[in-house]
């Protein structure tokens, strides 16, 4: 039986906290962690970016097929920690009792770190971008998610795989939406352990307080899981160091992740919407 180390504990339960019930967005994205080789920086995101089509005469065989391939890196480059200081001055047993406490809690937030990174490529600016109909600010109408249905439906996104993802505000404004009701009734038991509240226009809707903006605002996200991709360096680091000038001593878990909106080059994606609840009309 293997042992496990510390730093390989930790990791597990980063990797068990992107997993929980609390945070979601991280689900709904394309999670490329397990391709992440130990000791890289990178991982590749493949992508097929042409087909073409051939004349075959019936009753022969095809030679050669048109698929282009690519593969976009995704930089492992956004090196966190979750840094504290324990101080002699509070007793060695208070200190021991702190730093457990510290290693039960540091993956909890490290994690949310990840989350937020993911929120903020989820509104990167978009070729589909649009405002609401609503001429209230931080309201919108079941016919503005139609209006996302049909801008993915027309740059061709899979339909399967889609998301909507809103904070507590855009939740209670969905809530009075018939169809939004409707869609809850519906729901398998396996789309409420990954989070889903609800299927509204062949979007999972999914609530994340990483989501931001209230009133005017207020942001919504639709996007298909292959719009943003995102990966967990390998190696999670559990550090600790005496400062004995200091009385203290250091603890901090550190590590990298990295995030990537996959197709948005110069504003040109296609595969994620982000609505404004301004009064604007669109």
């Amino acid at each position: 039986m293997a042992i496990l180390s510390l730093n390989d504990i930790l990791r597990d339960e980063v990797i068990q906290s992107l997993q929980g019930s609390d945070l979601i967005l991280s689900k709904t994205i394309t999670d490329l962690t397990p391709k992440v080789k130990v000791g890289s920086n990178t991982v590749t995101i493949p992508n097929v970016v042409g087909l073409s089509l051939s004349n075959v005469v019936a009753g022969t065989r095809a030679t050669s097929g048109g698929m282009t391939t690519t593969g976009d890196a995704l930089l492992l480059s956004s090196s966190k920690q979750v840094p504290e200081y324990i101080s002699y001055a509070d007793g060695m047993d208070s200190a021991v009792d702190l730093e457990a406490a510290f290693i039960s809690v540091a993956p909890r937030v490290f994690a949310q770190g990840l989350e937020a990174a993911i929120a903020t490529s989820l509104v990167t600016a978009s070729s589909l971008d649009f405002d609401s109909v609503s001429a209230v600010a931080g309201v919108f109408a079941i016919t503005d998610i139609a209006k996302a249905k049909k801008k993915l439906d027309g740059a061709r996104v899979p339909k399967s795989d889609r998301y909507m993802a809103v904070n507590a505000d855009g939740m209670e404004v969905l809530a009075s939406m018939q169809e939004f009701q409707d869609g809850q009734k519906s729901l398998s038991p396996e789309a409420l352990r990954e989070g889903v509240v609800s299927m509204v226009k062949g979007f999972k809707v999914v609530q994340s307080e990483d989501i931001a903006g209230t009133g005017a605002t207020l942001k919504v996200c639709f996007y298909h899981k292959s719009a943003v991709a995102f990966a967990l360096h390998s190696a999670i680091e559990y550090i600790k160091s005496d400062i004995p000038e200091y009385a203290q001593f250091f603890i901090a878990l550190r590590g990298k992740y990295g995030v990537k909106d996959v197709e948005n080059v110069a504003a040109a994606g296609v595969r994620k919407i982000t609505m404004s609840c301004t009064t604007a009309t669109a």
